[in-house]
């Protein structure tokens, strides 16, 4: 897999660290004076986290079971292929990120005794690969998206956050305080986006696979995070 200087050398060659945080971090889709706009409002990493530590993190994860992140990114776009199928058979979903699941990689089962497909959800526009990638990658994958599949654990408790985030926004009439009564239950940015993340056992984007595969990036502990142990574990690895 080579060592980490490497990686983290090749994944930074076009872009600095400084500069990829800027992108990663949670921030409305607004152009700014570097000339990159789209932004993730739900963020690929958490206001305070290090992209730099994030990748090592991972990286020892991987080395410590084997794993690479090519198989990684396989099993990603697996759960998508599930989720999307799942959603076809019912009508749901025949937009873009439907073109994205197209990509059948046959690379480990989906443990559908302890864990079930929740939703497939869109967001509210296209997301585009922050390290500024266009069209597919060299393996297939795409690098836009705007779609999102939740896994549940089978028998885990349904959180409570939905309830109480529902209320917050019944309760309130401007967004500041609908913010600071969110930050009060945990919800310190993201906000409908951290909800589904923080409510679910594992997420999965459109853009995982590429994400993994190219960047060797799973994402840090914000809205749409793929942790690899949680990843192995949906499919009994």
């Amino acid at each position: 897999m080579g060592s980490f200087d490497d990686i983290l050398r090749k994944v930074t060659a076009n872009l600095s660290v400084e500069e990829l945080e800027r992108r990663l971090k949670p921030r409305e889709p607004v152009r700014d004076e570097g000339g990159w706009s789209d932004y993730s409002s739900g963020g690929f990493l958490a206001p305070q986290e290090s992209f730099v530590d994030v990748m090592r993190a991972d990286y020892d994860f991987l080395n410590s079971v084997g794993k690479s992140y090519g198989e990684m990114a396989q099993l990603a776009q697996r759960v998508l292929d599930e989720g999307y199928n799942k959603y076809r058979k019912k009508g749901f979903g025949d937009g873009l990120r439907n073109l994205f699941s197209s990509r059948k990689i046959k690379v480990g089962d989906f443990d559908k005794n302890n864990f079930k497909i929740d939703a497939g959800i869109a967001s509210g526009g296209i997301q585009s690969c922050p390290f500024g990638c266009d069209g597919n990658d060299d393996l297939g994958y795409a690098t836009l998206g705007s779609g999102h599949i939740y896994v549940e654990k089978d028998g885990a408790e349904e959180s409570e956050l939905f309830e109480k985030y529902f209320e917050i926004q019944m309760e309130t009439d401007d967004m500041e305080s609908e913010r600071e009564k969110l930050r009060e239950i945990g919800i310190e940015f993201g906000e409908m986006d951290r909800v589904m993340y923080l409510s679910s056992f594992l997420v999965v984007s459109d853009l995982t696979p590429h994400l993994i595969a190219t960047h060797n990036f799973f994402q840090g502990e914000a809205s749409y995070r793929t942790d690899p142990r949680k990843l192995l574990e949906v499919f009994g690895m």
